[in-house]
């Protein structure tokens, strides 16, 4: 149920605040939040969450998705979760799928197998 320590991720970096709008691709290679509004492919290595007033309009790739707020475009992630009241409207690819009573998602979900070790 809890993550043990090794297992969790570093602390968030990289933060779009509220009433900020950013244009085009972005790359990170730490754990984000968007509160803001991005109109664009984010890639990120950590984790990603996108608050109650964050809005991606893109395609997400990253380890781990918490989605507060709304996001349009698809998802390849480890883990993925919607919160309630959030709404996610596309694809997703992940190991993890967790959907709150409330959130809304219109798309379709492929799970992937955990790669076993050799």
């Amino acid at each position: 149920m809890f993550r043990k320590k090794e297992e969790e991720l570093p602390p968030i970096l990289t933060v779009i605040s509220e009433g900020a709008f950013f244009e085009g691709n972005l790359s990170l290679k730490s754990s984000a939040k968007i509160e803001g509004s991005v109109k664009g492919n984010v890639a990120c290595e950590g984790e990603l969450v996108v608050g109650e007033t964050g809005s991606v309009e893109g395609d997400v790739a990253c380890k781990s998705l918490t989605l507060f707020g709304k996001l349009k475009g698809n998802v390849r992630a480890e883990r993925v979760e919607i919160k309630r009241d959030g709404l996610l409207e596309g694809d997703v690819v992940t190991r993890v799928f967790i959907v709150e009573e409330g959130a809304v998602f219109n798309g379709s979900c492929s799970m992937e197998l955990p790669q076993e070790e050799e």
